[in-house]
């Protein structure tokens, strides 16, 4: 039994809010032999599947191969599990799904400087220099007057704050900054970092810095930005990763929420935004990386209380994810990060993601993680099944694979799912992380809305984008886990 992420506890506490992230990669595709081992790959008791992985390559259309009708709709229940399409079809205009062999990589100094130069206008790197302020604990005295004065305001507002399940001391956290102001320093004190990104066994341009890590501050247009760079590939997190966020309350990282709607004060110019991504994009000159539709996303943190967790809103920020393109076809994006551990697993590898978020004054945070080498492995067209077949595993299998889901439970769940895409997924076998392949996939996107007993309320992250709830193989018509990633 696999080990999910707390879906349910986190809906009955939010509506409409999903939890997010950001990456970038390259190609992935184990061979076809290993992708369909089995002869035969058993839907149900009731539905067979013959394996045609052997077929003709077929060099027809896309859209020709799969048959899709014009639109799809359907409405399947099954104990407290409902499943309803209607939904149009995304399929790429190409020629055919080839194979791909997909390795992790790290990044290297060109990638820092086509970005560094596109975000940061080549802005030089600093650090400030906390060995020299440790008296203060890095802080200078602006910083510790501006806690203290919000201390101060939250005793005087009666709410307290609960650190490790006991009530904070007011009095003690004031006298303990106001004991660091002693020694605070007027200006941080800084240092000068070269711009050298190590690999993963290598120290980068900042001396104080450790191994695999860049890690500095950049001053652009009169604010600064934390720039991190980490090239360290773990066994449990195959990832490199690089971001870069504006150090102030403008930024939505860390804790950013997907936000389906918004408050009107709080919209952005969207048109705007997008062409401003998409301009930066092309100076950076990565042609194979191409925008999809953008969100807003939100910061949520929590602060603890005598009963509970508070939920607290930030920053609104709107992103624009974009997608990597293989000969004209998507690498499709979703909020899966592909972070779900099997109850025997102690290892992840994240899926490519490449996300640039703005706000009403402009670029605010960066994320690209999880950069691949993409590398073909034949010219041939992999064999689709028509898209009837797709449409029987889905009606057969989403609403009992739900259902185990949430077997233990008297939740009532519906999906609507509103479109569906077909493009690449890459996937690697349980267990193995150093290697996986680019497969065509179809993936169900829409929304999950739960309602529990006793209760008429319905918590649901409908209007979010991006939450694909069915992934089937397009080639053989198995269910994969984008959560697993296999």
């Amino acid at each position: 039994m696999r080990r999910h992420k707390s879906k349910i506890n986190f809906l009955s506490i939010l509506s409409c809010c999903v939890a997010v992230a950001l990456t970038g990669c390259g190609d992935s595709m184990t061979t076809q032999e290993q992708i369909v081992t089995p002869k035969e790959t058993i839907v149900s008791d009731s539905t067979v599947i013959e394996d045609t992985s052997t077929a003709i390559p077929v060099t027809n259309g896309i859209r020709e191969q799969v048959q899709v009708p014009e639109h799809y709709t359907c409405d399947i229940s099954e104990g407290n599990i409902t499943v309803m399409a209607d939904a149009d079809f995304l399929i790429p205009e190409a020629e055919g799904f080839k194979s791909y062999k997909v390795t992790p990589r790290i990044f290297n100094q060109e990638d820092y400087d086509i970005v560094s130069q596109a975000l940061l206008d080549g802005a030089p790197l600093w650090s400030r220099d906390y060995e020299a302020m440790a008296e203060s604990h890095g802080f200078i005295k602006a910083e510790l007057e501006e806690r203290i004065a919000e201390l101060k305001e939250e005793k005087a507002s009666g709410f307290t704050k609960y650190l490790d399940g006991k009530p904070m001391d007011y009095d003690a956290r004031i006298a303990e900054f106001e004991e660091l102001m002693k020694h605070a320093p007027e200006e941080p004190i800084i240092y000068d970092v070269a711009p050298v990104v190590p690999d993963s066994e290598s120290v980068g341009g900042n001396p104080k810095g450790g191994k695999g890590y860049l890690n500095a501050s950049a001053t652009v247009r009169g604010e600064d930005y934390d720039i991190w760079l980490s090239n360290i590939l773990y066994p449990h997190w195959n990832a490199a990763e690089f971001n870069i966020h504006v150090d102030s309350e403008r930024s939505i990282s860390p804790n950013t929420y997907f936000v389906g709607t918004i408050a009107s004060e709080a919209i952005l110019p969207v048109e705007s935004i997008t062409k401003d991504a998409i301009q930066i994009v092309a100076e950076m000159g990565y042609v194979d990386l191409v925008p999809t539709k953008g969100e807003y996303y939100q910061t949520l943190s929590f602060e603890e209380t005598a009963k509970d967790a508070q939920a607290v809103y930030g920053a609104v920020g709107y992103g624009i994810p974009f997608e990597r393109v293989v000969e004209g076809i998507p690498i499709t994006y979703t909020h899966e990060e592909g972070l779900t551990l099997a109850d025997d697993e102690d290892w992840c590898w994240p899926y490519e993601r490449f996300i640039l978020t703005f706000d009403e004054k402009g670029f605010t945070d960066f994320q690209w993680r999880g950069p691949c080498t993409i590398e073909k492995v034949s010219d041939d067209t992999v064999f689709l099944l028509p898209f009837f077949e797709i449409q029987n595993v889905l009606e057969e299998m989403m609403v009992k694979i739900k259902a185990e889901e949430y077997a233990e439970t008297d939740i009532k769940v519906t999906y609507k799912i509103n479109e569906i895409r077909l493009g690449y997924m890459r996937v690697h076998e349980k267990g193995d992380v150093s290697e996986g392949s680019l497969i065509p996939v179809w993936d169900f996107f829409g929304s999950e809305s739960l309602r529990y007993p006793d209760d008429d309320s319905d918590y649901s992250n409908e209007g979010i984008s991006y939450e694909s709830q069915f992934t089937i193989n397009a080639m053989d018509g198995t269910i994969v886990d984008r959560g697993l990633g296999y």
